[in-house]
């Protein structure tokens, strides 16, 4: 059963003798990325056998604390290091030693629009608001440093489709406790309105055997109208279907008219090369048919479909745009797969202060890849799934996971459930 972040839910796994430091390494450690069951799970995509001769420990405050096999509870991405010979040939191995870490309170920034209003539990502290925004759920309380920019208020700041930025600290649990929060209105600027209105069309009407240069490519990226369509009726239907149910539902209750809807339109193109989806302003999502044959089950799809409903949500294709291009190649990079190494989470203002491309193409990634495991979660998919879906994606051609390196963006998203979810 899944346990919603919110729930104050992490206790301590069941003490025994406490032990000092360790002095040697692990011979292999990351997230528990599938859990089978206690004496049977994936660390890293390895195969980790259990048995009576293992023994298991709990890392809290730098104490390693010995614990009961029986006792033991494992969940997708939790930390672990491992003990034992890894048998290359059949990545897997038998532990002889697992150490479980605990996650760890730490500062988070963050900004992004307000996606839904979580119920507080009975113990939330009076004063107190929840909201969930950058793929958060934070917690607002009377300490907190407000400022409201006009035409925002203190009366309506506190709802969906308000942008918001917070300085926070991360519990334990996963619930983000807001130190500073600044609020604004989610307008549709100008350039924005003139954007989507440049970027509308119908992908099916272009012409089969539609080709965009090499040069053009290179200097601007791609050109979503000259994508060719990709006709499979029953494909088409599945795609649509599974998008619908994840858009948001302040989304989906705005009136039609509303210049803060975005019309998520979902469609088929040819594009082979492309190991993802493209997100245009206008709410077309452009889904290679190859990133589609690619997924194994609707979960793994949904993945995909809600990271790009996340890009156009937090508006993430305006932060980007040269002058002249369409769709620019730092959007075409993230497309096509990252080398970039996950780093905490900063604003966009602050990204571009420092002039790295590639962080704010990995800001830009892991915002909208923990707004997706919300979206995911609210329509009902396994969101254990997401990372395996980015993970069989990172080859160029269609492979397994146990011939393919587990890519950042997988990695990211297994920190992200073992930090903000957990199973029980």
């Amino acid at each position: 059963m899944r346990i919603h972040l919110i729930i104050p839910a992490l206790i301590l796994l069941a003490a025994g003798a406490a032990v000092g430091q360790r002095t040697y390494e692990a011979d292999l450690e990351g997230y528990v990325t599938r859990v089978a069951s206690p004496r049977e799970f994936d660390v890293n995509g390895v195969h980790v056998l259990a048995d009576d001769k293992t023994q298991f420990y709990f890392l809290a405050k730098n104490k390693y604390t010995a614990i009961q096999g029986k006792e033991l509870k494992l969940y997708v991405g939790q930390r672990a290091e491992v003990y034992g010979k890894l048998r290359k040939k059949e990545h897997a191995m038998t532990a002889t030693q697992l150490d479980l870490l605990q996650q760890k309170k730490h500062e988070i920034s963050g900004s992004g629009v307000i996606d839904a209003i979580p119920l507080a539990g009975a113990d939330a502290p009076p004063e107190s608001h929840l909201l969930r925004a950058d793929g958060y759920v934070v917690l607002i309380t009377k300490e907190t440093a407000l400022t409201f920019q006009p035409p925002m208020t203190a009366d309506s700041a506190f709802r969906t489709n308000v942008w918001v930025s917070f300085h926070a600290s991360q519990r334990a649990d996963g619930l983000v406790v807001a130190s500073k929060a600044s609020f604004r209105e989610n307008a549709v600027r100008r350039g924005e309105a003139k954007l989507r209105t440049k970027m509308e069309y119908d992908p099916s009407a272009v012409d089969s055997g539609a080709h965009q240069g090499l040069v053009s490519k290179s200097v601007c990226g791609i050109d979503p109208k000259q994508i060719p369509p990709y006709k499979d009726e029953a494909m088409h239907a599945r795609v649509s279907a599974i998008g619908a149910k994840l858009i948001p539902k302040y989304q989906r209750e705005l009136p039609d008219g509303d210049e803060d809807k975005i019309n998520f339109r979902f469609h088929l193109v040819d594009l082979d090369g492309v190991h993802d989806a493209l997100t245009l302003p206008s709410g077309i999502i452009l889904v290679p048919h190859q990133v589609v044959e690619r997924m194994q089950n609707d979960s793994q799809l949904a993945t995909v479909l809600a990271d790009n409903i996340a890009s156009g949500l937090e508006k993430q294709f305006f932060q980007i745009m040269p002058g002249g291009c369409v769709v620019p190649s730092l959007y075409l990079a993230g497309l096509v797969g990252s080398a970039f190494v996950p780093r905490p989470g900063a604003s966009v203002p602050a990204l571009l202060a420092v002039g790295g491309e590639d962080k704010l193409m990995v800001h830009n990634m892991e915002q909208s890849g923990r707004v997706s495991l919300m979206l995911l979660h609210d329509a009902g998919y396994e969101i254990d799934e997401a990372p395996v879906a980015w993970w069989l994606l990172a080859s160029r051609k269609p492979k397994g996971l146990e011939e393919t390196s587990m890519p950042p963006r997988a990695e990211y998203l297994y920190k992200v459930l073992g930090e903000n979810w957990h199973s029980d």
